[in-house]
């Protein structure tokens, strides 16, 4: 018990702290502070926190120390004065100063509002992060799937930890329980092309706490004896649910700083999916068959056509579009809902239009269908 709870640990780990990113104008999820937690990121190491983070009348309240330590401002250029209960912050040319129990912040002087008033809890001063992060020209976004708080800003990750506060000191990312290996390396970055850019997603995850995760997985069942299976095994397989919640949100997050609508989100979801590298199953496994779990099949950054199609309808779930697996003679696809006025391949399961996708190369895009399975018949089975 005691090992899949690590294991589930490890999982929610790959993807809290992960940074997507477009290499023409990177901008990474550099902190983030999750509800309840007595952690929060930075840089994607982890620091305690003596509170946590709070939701009250709708706001998510976060201390305001920490939240300066986030982004980067030493203990020495934050100021309290308990005498009239304000906090001043400083980082550069920018100084930000507010009172508890007052909807006004000062960015260098001038007053600006605010909906929330600071307040004070358990010693400690809390505040909704945005009015912080923003004096400071930071993004913020909200999580709803993670319940968290993450704090984005255009400077690409240090190459050695951030420094560590006196008052935060750093825990280690991972339970240093013993693996199948304790190779520190880190998993290779994911690369993919869209919309004639290259973009990226770098994991921060070590190939020795992959292994760990693919080694528990070796272990589960991996029945294969109809087209349902797939579908109730694999695209069902509730351990791995958050970690792809997380890793959609984190397109979605992406998609919305690129603009994108959601049929483009889609296809930044599928496009990713189909940088992955294409490989059989014997010769990856030495098994003629050996279904994948989407984990699997993201932490080993390959897969066959089963494989990814499973990966890509369940994520295409988790960023709340309807999906389907469709089996065609020795292939796999995915089906994705879809608008009557879409162009492309379809098939039509209860009156819903499941487009076909293609996930075993780049470049296909949404509705086309390699031209060997076009008169071929398929079973259409929907995600539930």
């Amino acid at each position: 018990m005691r090992k899949r709870i690590l294991v589930l640990t490890l999982i929610l780990a790959i993807l809290a702290f992960a940074a997507p990113g477009q290499a023409q104008a990177v901008t990474d999820i550099h902190a983030a502070f999750s509800v309840g937690s007595h952690t929060y990121s930075r840089y994607g190491y982890l620091y305690n926190m003596d509170v946590a983070p709070f939701i009250e009348n709708n706001r998510t309240y976060i201390p305001i120390r920490f939240i300066a330590h986030a982004i980067g401002i030493s203990n020495d250029n934050i100021a309290w004065d308990p005498s009239v209960g304000s906090v001043t912050l400083v980082d550069g040319s920018t100084v930000v100063s507010l009172t508890v129990g007052s909807t006004i912040i000062y960015i260098n002087g001038s007053p600006r509002a605010m909906d929330a008033s600071a307040i004070i809890r358990d010693d400690r001063t809390f505040l909704p992060a945005r009015y912080v992060a923003e004096a400071f020209d930071k993004a913020v976004y909200w999580s709803n799937e993670t319940k968290s708080v993450q704090i984005l800003w255009d400077e690409a990750y240090p190459p050695s930890p951030p420094p560590v506060y006196t008052n935060t000191p750093p825990v280690p990312s991972y339970t240093p329980e013993p693996t199948p290996s304790q190779d520190n390396t880190p998993l290779p970055r994911y690369t993919w092309q869209f919309r004639g850019g290259e973009w990226y997603w770098d994991s921060n995850v070590s190939q020795g706490t992959a292994n760990t995760i693919l080694e528990y997985y070796k272990k589960k069942p991996r029945p294969h004896r109809s087209e349902l299976d797939y579908i109730t095994t694999y695209c069902m397989d509730p351990e791995d649910d958050k970690a792809l919640t997380a890793l959609a949100n984190e397109l979605r997050i992406r998609g919305k700083i690129a603009g994108l609508d959601k049929y483009e989100t889609i296809e930044l979801g599928v496009s990713f999916v189909q940088g992955l590298e294409y490989v059989s199953d014997s010769l990856s496994t030495g098994y003629d068959e050996y279904p994948r779990y989407p984990i699997e099949t993201l932490l080993e950054q390959r897969g066959d056509c089963e494989d990814t199609s499973i990966f890509l309808a369940t994520m295409l779930r988790e960023l709340g579009f309807g999906s389907a697996l469709i089996f065609l003679p020795g292939h796999c696809a995915v089906g994705v809902k879809g608008a009557d006025t879409l162009p492309g391949t379809y098939y039509l399961v209860d009156g819903v239009r499941y487009y076909y996708l293609e996930t075993t190369a780049p470049g296909w895009p949404i509705g086309t269908m390699p031209e060997e399975y076009l008169d071929k018949k398929a079973i259409v089975l929907p995600l539930p």
